[in-house]
């Protein structure tokens, strides 16, 4: 079963990328390629352990935290 990734706010709104935040967080350059992973805007969908750790320290405004 694949993974349900949180879709990066930033990279969404300024440049249409719907890149997960687990990737996008990562120092470097951007994997285009992990633009095809599958996201979700609600974070009672997310199954990505990885997403469900870096979201509220990415975005604490928009956790509810």
């Amino acid at each position: 079963m694949a993974k349900i990734h949180i879709r990066d706010i930033r990279l969404h709104n300024n440049a249409g990328i719907s890149m997960p935040v687990c990737y996008a967080a990562q120092k470097g350059p951007l994997d285009m390629d992990k633009t095809g992973c599958k996201t979700s805007p609600l974070v009672v969908d997310i199954t990505c352990k990885h997403c469900l750790r870096v979201f509220p320290k990415r975005y604490p405004w928009a956790s509810g935290r």
